[in-house]
């Protein structure tokens, strides 16, 4: 409900329903990764697992491989320490002078 202004009402939804229902890419590709192929003995997600680390280690691709190491383990964490110095005024100086 909408107060007279035009804006929502405390505690109201302008979507009550909910999201549409619509196609759900990332289900339908977690379902088709888990299937195992007719004639194959494994999923579709070892088999790209299996394609991913062979090319990785065949091309000696280092970033092929860290992006592999990234995916299973997790980037690593970065610190960055920062470090304010105290620095003397700016004297500007014209170097116009003759």
């Amino acid at each position: 409900m909408r107060n007279k202004d035009g804006t929502w009402a405390k505690g109201t939804s302008g979507n009550p329903n909910g999201r549409p229902e619509g196609i759900d890419f990332v289900a339908i590709l977690k379902r088709k990764l888990g299937e195992i192929p007719e004639g194959y003995d494994r999923n579709r997600a070892e088999q790209i697992a299996d394609i991913m680390l062979d090319e990785a280690i065949e091309q000696k691709d280092r970033t092929m491989i860290r992006d592999v190491i990234d995916r299973v383990a997790g980037r690593p964490t970065e610190t960055i320490n920062q470090t304010i110095l105290n620095l003397p005024e700016v004297i500007e100086i014209d170097l116009d002078e003759d």
